[in-house]
This record gives structure tokens, C-alpha cells and sequence, in this order.
């Protein structure tokens, strides 16, 4: 947790401090962890966890801070957000200070419009995603965004940044 203070001494004066730290490392790995359930669908579990554990740490050795946005806002009528609502969000979750952005939304279409706007309104300059259907691949290649698909990993090598 990045800006919060540990304050030692007033967790172990606390009613119940091993508790509380059981429940700090187990968020601290569940969120390093939760991450990595993506390869779930092309590994096993052994693979899927030693690959979470090996991405999470060798990230932070490069010194990078992964921000997460786990919900798109909802557009009108419950229709897709539109591009000021969807580019509000993305600044709460950091952009600005973003060198990447990997879009991994639900749809193929949500994944493109996230990028368009985190390049075309945030002027983030390396942008992946992960596409679905192969239908998809030219609008994503046009728009130049990395496609990142499961599927295609035992075919492809993955391209260095």
C-alpha cells in the first residue's frame, strides 16, 4: 500500500494484531496473485500461480506501479461509457502517470475504446490488449495496439518493449 504509514507499535497494541496481520499478508498476496488468473485459461494452476508470482515481482524490481481499474463506468441506458466518462476514469486510476496501458475489459470493443482514449486523450504511447475474437486484430493493429490473446502464445513470440 503505497502513502499509508505502518504503525508497529499500535498494531501490536491492538485487541486482535495477528489477526489483522494474517489479513495484510493474505491481501498483499491475493492481489498479487488475483492478477495472474488470466493465464488460468491457457495453464494449469501450477503455472498460472508461479507465472503471478514471477510477473508481480519482476515488475516491481523494474520499478514499476501497476494500477488496476476493475469497473468501466456505465454509459446511458446502460450503454457503452462514452469517451469523457471513460477518460475520467482512467485518471482515477492513475494514468497520467502511466508509461503502458493493457486493456482487458470484457468485450473486444470496450478494450478498443480504452485505448483510443488513453492515446488519443492521455497520449499513452504503448498500449496492449487483449482481443477475443481474431475479427478483431486489424482495427486493433490500425489503431497500433499490441494484441495479447492466450491462444496465440504458443505461436507467436512476445514482442520486447
Amino acid at each position: 500500500m503505497v502513502g499509508v504509514k505502518f504503525d508497529l507499535p499500535a498494531l501490536l497494541a491492538s485487541n486482535s494484531p495477528w489477526e489483522t496481520i494474517g489479513g495484510l499478508l493474505a491481501a498483499a498476496f491475493g492481489v498479487k496473485l488475483i492478477g495472474s488468473l488470466v493465464f488460468r485459461l491457457a495453464f494449469g494452476w501450477r503455472e498460472t500461480f508461479a507465472a503471478g508470482t514471477l510477473l508481480s515481482a519482476r515488475l516491481a524490481q523494474m520499478g514499476r506501479k501497476v494500477r488496476t481499474m476493475t469497473e468501466l463506468p456505465v454509459g446511458e441506458n446502460g450503454n457503452a461509457p462514452s469517451r469523457a466518462q471513460l477518460s475520467e476514469c482512467l485518471r482515477k486510476a492513475g494514468i497520467e502517470q502511466a508509461q503502458t496501458v493493457i486493456a482487458m475489459a470484457d468485450t473486444d470493443e470496450d478494450n478498443l475504446q480504452i485505448c483510443r482514449v488513453a492515446r488519443e486523450v492521455h497520449a499513452v504511447r504503448k498500449l496492449l490488449a487483449w482481443v477475443r475474437d481474431p475479427a478483431y486484430n486489424a482495427r486493433f493493429r490500425a489503431a497500433d495496439v499490441r494484441i495479447v490473446n492466450p491462444a496465440y502464445a504458443k505461436l507467436l513470440p512476445f514482442p520486447a518493449f
